[in-house]
């Protein structure tokens, strides 16, 4: 048992055992095959190079995960999924503007259609990633699984 001088290195270590809980619950499969799902079309029609990408991808799905399986306790507690996801809104709009710039600087089309397009997509991604989390979150604290 370790000796914690202050809160903050216990809320961390805390934060820092439950992602690691949520985590084993995520493939890197179901990883690939979402994001091959949403942006598998559009990249393999513009012919990029999709492994820095599809990294990038699953790393921004990866925070959408952590991010709703964190809240889930609000959740959980009972309010409601407007409510949770008002709290992290912020947060799951700076995933997508990020996304979407990473994917965006790789396009060679100038057309608007093309990014317009490849906004909603990435909208759609980290809602996909942070509403499964949210439910994963929600089971685990149902279950008791978290402490």
């Amino acid at each position: 048992m370790k000796l914690y001088t202050n809160f903050k290195e216990k809320r961390i270590a805390k934060q820092k055992r439950f992602e690691k809980q949520v985590l084993q619950e995520l493939s890197l499969n179901e990883l690939k095959e979402v994001f091959n799902n949403c942006f598998g079309p559009f990249l393999n029609l513009n012919r990029l190079k999709v492994d820095n990408i599809e990294t990038y991808g699953m790393d921004y799905a990866i925070e959408a995960f952590l991010l709703g399986a964190s809240i889930s306790k609000f959740g959980y507690y009972g309010e409601s999924l407007e409510y949770v996801k008002e709290r992290t809104a912020l947060k799951e709009k700076k995933f997508v503007d990020a996304l979407y710039c990473i994917i965006g600087e790789k396009i060679p089309y100038e057309e608007e259609v093309y990014f317009e397009t490849l906004y909603r997509i990435c909208k759609e991604y980290i809602k996909f990633w942070w509403n499964l989390g949210f439910d994963k979150g929600q089971k685990r604290y149902k279950l008791k699984l978290t402490r």
